[in-house]
């Protein structure tokens, strides 16, 4: 050990007055201790950043404001002070620049792991990171997130730092001991914040300038402020249900070539888990299929652009996934995950007459229909029926026709499933008249009959979007309002207000002038829909100009 650094250690202690070299005292450590006891940490940044979102006021100008103001004070002493310590400062100056009582801060920290849980929405265009210690086990795994009203800097100081992006956040849940795993949520500024010194004193100890670190008890970072951690709670409960959805990407799987010794002992433990009945396989996205025992998901995938190549996904028991892909050119002969797949699809081929003399129920309109990989209703209570559904469509002709699909159904919660791949198939067809959420939706929403929803999924769930990516022609979407107004799911002043929502939401985004413009459009077509200035077409269901 560097015998320099035990030199510096060999100093008393600022809280016992005794020394404890390269040890942290105590004193310290048994109250820290105390503090991890608590279910719920670190919540006090969380509620100060709940403020600033509330009342859209800019964090990183007011932490910049906060540095700027440490550095008066270390300045405005006869001798440089390095180690101002503002006891006041956070709560006392976000008050000020929040125009609020310090007593906002201190709200009751599972109102603020609620309320992150509900503003916070994955980040699918780069989702996840797994970072494992030297025995291959997990320590921790981040999901990144954003909070979409509270993306875009505005801060004075932005011309300071240059080439700066939008705020993200972090969803992180790490490993503490035994089963334990603690949850936080972290923010992550666009920039350090940073200053270079002219004074000779102060060049001569901060000769590169001198960076901002923002620290917790728990945590320390020039980028990543932690808003709020816990053991269990929403937060919790928003992670795994995110991971559930995106275990099998790509950025969160350990892939192995199917030589790999591990191969084998997954491969004897599937077929064992077949012979015994212990794994139910039900079909997946495409021609793929899903299966799960009391430990473990599979997902056995078959390549459409190469049919010689086959996947299998595992997620472990700590929730992480590994992937093996076997094609003709592998050194086992036969391939073994094809044989697999004609395995199980032999298998649900054979119990298909099951679903064929299910009860055949009529899916309306005002139904809700779940997309999913499996029937599972969020009620785990709840037993789903398999059920043959008959749903109408709007075709591209305007017609209205009806559909024979396999789904299921809870009756308590009087909610439909389907197969992501079933709905797939009747979206080539036409337009789907019920309203329909995926997977991911259904479990971030409890909802009570279908009723319980955000402001803006009524109209999502019939298919209604603005998105430049993949989105509707106008046509398209004037089409979707058409419906619900002829068929009474909303009132054209009910969907005035809710573009108007949209619009006035995201009116100081620049980055959406597009959708503003198509929101605007619509609203207008609504506003002038079925009073002489369009002209009907199709059986009682769409318009068109």
């Amino acid at each position: 050990m560097d015998n320099n650094k035990i030199q510096k250690n060999m100093r008393k202690c600022l809280a016992c007055g005794e020394v404890h070299p390269m040890q942290i005292c105590p004193l310290i450590q048994k109250k820290m201790g105390n503090y991890f006891k608590q279910p719920k940490r670190s919540y006090l940044i969380g509620n100060i950043l709940l403020r600033c979102i509330q009342k859209k006021v800019d964090i990183l100008q007011v932490l910049c404001e906060m540095a700027e103001l440490c550095e008066n004070i270390e300045e405005s002493c006869a001798e440089w002070i390095e180690n101002a310590v503002p006891l006041n400062l956070i709560t006392e100056y976000f008050a000020v620049s929040l125009n609020c009582p310090e007593s906002d801060f201190f709200i009751n920290p599972c109102k603020t792991s609620k309320k992150f849980s509900e503003l916070l929405e994955l980040d699918y265009t780069s989702n996840v990171n797994i970072e494992r210690d030297e025995n291959d086990k997990v320590k921790e795994i981040e999901l990144y997130m954003e909070i979409p009203e509270y993306t875009q800097v505005i801060a004075k100081c932005e011309g300071k730092y240059s080439g700066m992006v939008t705020y993200s956040f972090i969803l992180k849940k790490t490993y503490i001991g035994g089963k334990k795993y603690s949850y936080g949520s972290y923010l992550k500024l666009p920039t350090v914040i940073w200053t270079k010194y002219n004074l000779p004193e102060a060049v001569k100890k901060f000769p590169k300038g001198k960076t901002y670190w923002w620290t917790t008890l728990t945590s320390t970072s020039p980028t990543e402020i932690l808003l709020i951690e816990e053991d269990n709670g929403d937060l919790q409960r928003l992670f795994e249900r995110e991971f559930d959805n995106i275990w099998d990407e790509d950025d969160a799987l350990d892939f192995y070539s199917v030589d790999d010794e591990k191969f084998d002992f997954w491969m004897k433990t599937i077929n064992n888990n077949i012979n015994l009945k212990q794994i139910e396989w039900k079909s997946h996205r495409g021609n793929s299929y899903y299966g799960k025992n009391n430990y473990n998901e599979f997902i056995l995938k078959h390549n459409a652009d190469n049919e010689q190549e086959y996947s299998l996904y595992i997620r472990r028991d700590d929730g992480t996934g590994i992937c093996f892909t076997c094609d003709k050119n592998n050194n086992r002969g036969e391939n073994p995950l094809k044989t697999l797949h004609h395995k199980i699809e032999n298998q649900l081929n054979n119990s298909q007459t099951k679903v064929e003399r299910a009860e055949k129920l009529e899916i309306g309109i005002k139904d809700f229909l779940v997309r999913q990989n499996m029937f599972k209703c969020i009620h785990s209570a709840h037993g789903i029926k398999n059920i043959t559904g008959i749903i109408s469509i709007i075709d591209n002709d305007g017609k209205k026709k009806q559909e024979i699909i396999p789904a299921g159904y809870c009756p308590q919660c009087k909610t439909y499933f389907i197969m992501e791949s079933t709905y797939q198939k009747l979206k080539k067809k036409g337009h789907i008249l019920c309203r329909i959420t995926d997977e991911k939706t259904y479990y971030r929403t409890f909802f009570v009959n279908g009723t319980k929803l955000a402001q803006e999924s009524i109209l999502m769930q019939y298919g209604y979007n603005v998105s430049q990516v993949g989105g509707l022609s106008d046509k398209e979407r004037q089409n979707i309002l058409a419906v619900l107004i002829d068929y009474e799911v909303l009132s054209k002043s009910e969907i005035i207000s809710y573009l108007d929502f949209f619009i006035r939401q995201r009116s100081h985004m620049s980055t959406i002038e597009t959708a503003i413009s198509k929101w605007e459009e619509d609203e207008e077509f609504v506003e002038h829909y079925r009073i002489g200035e369009y002209t009907k077409f199709g059986v009682n269901a769409i318009y068109r100009r």
